[in-house]
């Protein structure tokens, strides 16, 4: 059984221009992703934010383990959050996935990852903004 999705999503109704004008009101800074692992295979993670700030290697050898990122470059959060994952086999490590999530807010998303390896959200606790064509990257 699929675990419970938790979900609270907010939207502002405030034009962009009150919200910060000439610069993108979605920080990379103010968006965080957890991960937790819920199977035995060793695997690990690298998240890159749409202004180029990259994670380091985020290792998961055991069952719950749990690692964050949030970017500490300032810049635009608007657009795709790439995300690898890596299964260990041995002493050696497989690209085995590749994620784009398109993101257009600040807040935390909660991800498990299984047996097969993919990133799935779990939890959401976020605040919309889109960026209506004025985001300026």
């Amino acid at each position: 059984m699929a675990p419970h999705l938790q979900t609270l999503t907010l939207t502002s109704s405030r034009p962009l221009q009150q919200l910060g004008g000439s610069c993108c009101p979605v920080q990379a800074q103010q968006i965080e992703l957890e991960f937790k692992s819920v199977t035995r295979q060793e695997f690990s993670l690298r998240i890159t934010a749409p202004n180029g700030d990259e994670s380091d290697l985020l290792e998961f050898c055991t069952t719950s383990a749990v690692q964050k990122f949030t970017p500490a470059n300032k810049g635009c959060g608007h657009g795709l959050w790439r995300i690898e994952v890596n299964q260990r086999l041995g002493a050696q490590t497989q690209l085995v996935h590749v994620e784009s999530i398109p993101l257009d807010g600040v807040g935390s998303l909660g991800f498990v990852v299984g047996d097969d390896l993919l990133p799935k959200i779990e939890s959401r606790l976020w605040l919309r903004l889109p960026s209506g064509g004025c985001c300026r990257k």
